[in-house]
């Protein structure tokens, strides 16, 4: 018994190592793009004012909620509504007045349903976390500002 105990370790530990070994021969092939201020702020600039947003407990048409948040925000702008999947959009207002009228005036109600409203940011939502909770990382579908960026 005692035998197939250390055995079980020993594996156990050479698993470890080999799993170890290959994260660090992935990391090694990963390529690090170093960025100025300049270029960083330039990279995110598109997102300046922008925000995600998710229906909670209803799943409407994107027109009907495009239609809605119109009718509720009044912005003086046209704004795209961009559909992220899993229910989440991306709201992008040029103006900055806009994106701070809807973050600071009020809780948001479409059919009597919660509109979670926050305010995007780099890696904004995991996918690993459940869908009824507040937004927290944007790393997930292929999101085109998805990427690591180190500071110059």
């Amino acid at each position: 018994m005692e035998d197939n105990t250390s055995h079980s370790q020993q594996v156990n530990k050479e698993v470890e190592t080999h799993e170890k070994d290959q994260s660090e021969e992935v990391t090694k092939k990963i390529k690090k793009i170093f960025l100025s201020e300049e270029e960083n702020e330039r990279l995110y600039t598109p997102g300046k004012y922008s925000l995600i947003i998710k229906l909670l407990g209803k799943r409407i048409s994107h027109q009907y909620l495009k239609t809605k948040i119109q009718q509720l925000w009044k912005p003086s702008e046209l704004f795209p509504l961009i559909d992220l999947g899993e229910d989440f959009y991306i709201v992008k207002f040029l103006k900055e007045e806009n994106m701070a009228h809807v973050l600071n005036h009020g809780l948001w109600f479409i059919n009597n349903h919660f509109l979670t409203v926050q305010r995007w940011k780099p890696n904004l939502f995991k996918r690993k976390q459940p869908s009824h909770t507040l937004l927290s990382g944007l790393d997930y579908l292929n999101y085109p500002q998805n990427f690591m960026m180190e500071k110059f």
